[in-house]
């Protein structure tokens, strides 16, 4: 069970808050709404990224111990863990940009965590 909550909050470190942290004004309704997008986008991307990622390793493993009893298998599945990996890298590009969108926009300004009183 520790293991699973060290798996989720390492998780959701990276994912942004989308909460409006100020009253949403007809002023600020469209900056809201372009950086709720943003990090809708950014928090799937990291979810998925996250999950493909653990694919690519289960895939590697698999492939390291079928090598030498089912070499054709092991190289198919080898091949289907590089691709896995390059969707995680690509994902991880993904989110990076994403980010990069979310500071750009000055959406720590209308959306994020909400402020300990």
């Amino acid at each position: 069970m520790k293991k699973i909550a060290l798996c989720l909050s390492l998780l959701c470190a990276s994912c942004i808050s989308s909460a409006p942290i100020v009253s949403v004004t007809p002023a600020n309704s469209a900056q809201i709404a372009v950086c709720q997008t943003d990090a809708k986008w950014h928090n799937a991307v990291v979810v998925g990224d996250f999950v493909i990622g653990g694919a690519t390793s289960s895939l590697t493993a698999v492939a390291a111990g079928l090598a030498t009893d089912h070499p054709d298998a092991s190289k198919d599945i080898a091949i289907a863990a590089a691709a896995a990996g390059g969707l995680t890298l690509a994902g991880a590009a993904i989110a990076g940009l994403t980010a990069s969108n979310f500071a750009n926009s000055t959406c720590s300004a209308v959306v994020g965590a909400l402020p300990a009183n």
